[in-house]
């Protein structure tokens, strides 16, 4: 049995609901372990927090408008326009006419936003208001990132690293988890939606997953969401 900066490799098969990994180290074993990923197949919820909404691509049924909210809390998303395509890692094209939407007071203080996504837009923006007056996103001039009614600290990380420039950060060929941590919403109506904002729309990309935390999420929880949604293949 070697070691290695993991610790020591043994035979510890594990078997997820993603199929069977193979050998996993030490330090991998313990880490699927405490996130209850063997069974459960929902990302890691740090003590003390909980989920607002949560929304994967491979939970749509295919056909008609409700996407369901797999948080429990029954934010269930209304969906304009989905092309869809069904695979390991299921995903919504992002087009000009692609939308959906969540019903009033959705959001709120404290929340931690998330999008595993990919895309080559020139500039869109995640989440605006019923009202259109209010947003959050990434924007092609300045320094990158821009928003309206949201207050808190709004930390920006792409895949596990904190980044200022959103807008440079997000685009490429492959997809990444895009988080935004410390989020005080002041939208009208608490209402979120995505892809909706004039001519702001994502009008390029995949949309895997996206969801909202009740918390803030630190730079190491950051880092286990991401290794998260890398394991199940979905960047």
């Amino acid at each position: 049995m070697g070691k290695s900066i993991y610790g020591y490799r043994g035979a510890i098969p594990a078997q997820t609901t993603f199929g069977n990994k193979g050998i996993l180290s030490m330090e991998e074993h313990r880490f699927i372990k405490q996130q209850n990923r063997f069974s459960s197949g929902i990302p890691p919820v740090p003590s003390g927090m909980s989920f607002r909404f949560l929304f994967t691509a491979n939970n749509y049924s295919g056909s008609g408008s409700t996407w369901s909210d797999e948080s429990g809390n029954g934010r269930d998303a209304t969906v304009y326009n989905p092309n869809w395509t069904s695979a390991s890692a299921s995903y919504f094209t992002l087009a000009n006419n692609f939308s959906f939407a969540l019903p009033n007071n959705s959001l709120g203080s404290n929340l931690t936003m998330f999008w595993v996504m990919q895309t080559n837009d020139t500039q869109a923006v995640m989440a605006t208001s019923s009202s259109g007056q209010d947003y959050l996103g990434a924007y092609r001039s300045g320094n990158g990132f821009y928003n309206n009614n949201v207050g808190g600290n709004v930390t920006r990380y792409v895949n596990s690293s904190s980044v200022s420039d959103l807008y440079n950060s997000i685009r490429g060929a492959n997809s990444r988890l895009v988080t935004i941590s410390d989020c005080d919403f002041n939208f009208t109506n608490q209402q979120y939606k995505f892809g909706s904002y004039g001519s702001f729309e994502f009008g390029d990309g995949k949309l895997y997953a996206c969801g909202a935390y009740n918390g803030n999420l630190t730079a190491s929880d950051v880092a286990d969401l991401n290794d998260y949604y890398n394991t199940i293949g979905f960047i």
